[in-house]
């Protein structure tokens, strides 16, 4: 029997609740459902106690292959044992001889709790390697599936998930073109789902953030949520269901989500197609002539050109954070196929600092709000 199966029957011979042994101890419910699970291990401390409570030694309760006695054995009346700093103390009337049962009796024990202790350590550092290989398989279980379509959707056999579906989408803040965050949808279908008796939790995870959302059983079946969070480039995505009683953990792992910033990003080209461009003197810095912005998406793999179109282009001179002199490119060409916009506009602006106090730099801004500039020469 493990060391929860032996409290449980212990706890039940003594005809007591778990909530009535937590008590007890000084702990809650819960504590003692894990141990009896086999999801936790009592300290020292709890496992003197739970010793002299049901009247069983430490190592009966520790060591798998000792079974429980048909009777617990009670120590003799007057002789006192005390589990603090493992001390034995005398009652008036002890003889010689009972003196020495005692001492005895001290010795064992100490032995006995150091054994413990080495066992102990010895199973911490055997779950600690479980869960680092559990972990491990996880991880490449997750690598392994195919994640280059939006909206991310598959299937898994047995006792995992029957069918996902991950959706997302590109928002910007309101307030801050800047900024960016994914929009999105999740639903699963585990293959043994139990919405009475668990709780339901979507996490997704990414270099080492992680973020949760609570799922709602729908009526058709399945969990499904919303959420937003942070644009990353890579993230892991799970269901944990949580048994309500015992507080039990499945995790069924998702989708793996790679690549997401290139999947959003776009590149920039300008050229100069007639004038002089950006020129200056010692005090004066000129730029004249007409630019061609060429905006194109980064990944060469998305299908139709642009997730969200580039909507505005903008040509901007600045001095440090002051904007000396801006010009919207009004003319706009799509090439269809190579997926590519052309922005064309006629620039004359002169200020009266020198080329090294200034920057030239292209804004733009797609359908989605979202702000992104390179620099030009």
């Amino acid at each position: 029997m493990t060391t929860g199966q032996k409290i449980a029957a212990l706890r039940r011979e003594k005809g007591m609740s778990q909530e009535a042994l937590g008590e007890a101890l000084g702990l809650s419910r819960q504590a003692v459902s894990k141990w009896e699970a086999d999801q936790a291990v009592p300290t020292m401390d709890n496992l003197v106690e739970l010793s002299r409570l049901f009247g069983v030694s430490v190592d009966t309760l520790l060591r798998q292959e000792e079974a429980l006695p048909d009777k617990a054995e009670e120590a003799p009346a007057d002789v006192k044992i005390t589990a603090e700093g493992l001390k034995v103390s005398y009652a008036p009337a002890l003889t010689k001889n009972t003196k020495w049962f005692v001492i005895v009796v001290a010795v064992l024990i100490a032995v006995s709790v150091l054994g413990n202790l080495y066992a102990l350590v010895w199973m911490r550092a055997m779950q600690a390697q479980v869960g680092n290989l559990a972990s491990q398989v996880a991880q490449i279980s997750a690598q392994n599936r195919d994640s280059s379509a939006v909206p991310q959707s598959g299937t898994a056999d047995g006792d995992g998930l029957t069918d996902y579906d991950v959706v997302y989408q590109l928002k910007t803040h309101p307030n801050d073109p800047y900024k960016q965050f994914l929009q999105i949808s999740l639903s699963a279908y585990p293959a043994n789902a139990r919405p009475d008796a668990e709780r339901a939790k979507f996490i997704m995870r990414s270099a080492g953030e992680q973020w949760t959302c609570d799922a709602v059983w729908q009526k058709e079946g399945g969990y499904c949520a919303e959420t937003e969070i942070p644009l990353k480039d890579s993230m892991d995505v799970v269901l944990m269901l949580i048994d309500r009683e015992t507080d039990a953990v499945r995790t069924l792992p998702l989708e793996k989500l790679d690549g997401l910033r290139e999947e959003f990003s776009l590149q920039m080209d300008a050229a100069w197609v007639d004038g002089n461009g950006i020129t200056s003197t010692d005090q004066t810095t000129t730029v004249k002539g007409r630019l061609s912005c060429r905006v194109s998406h980064t990944n060469t793999n998305v299908d139709g050109g642009f997730p969200y179109e580039p909507e505005r282009c903008e040509v901007l001179l600045r001095q440090d954070d002051k904007i000396l002199e801006s010009c919207q490119l009004t003319e706009q060409v799509f090439d269809e196929e190579y997926g590519q916009v052309y922005f064309y506009g006629d620039i004359d602006w002169e200020a009266a600092v020198t080329r090294d106090q200034v920057t030239l730099a292209v804004q733009i801004t797609d359908t989605s709000g979202r702000v992104q500039e390179w620099p030009i020469s």
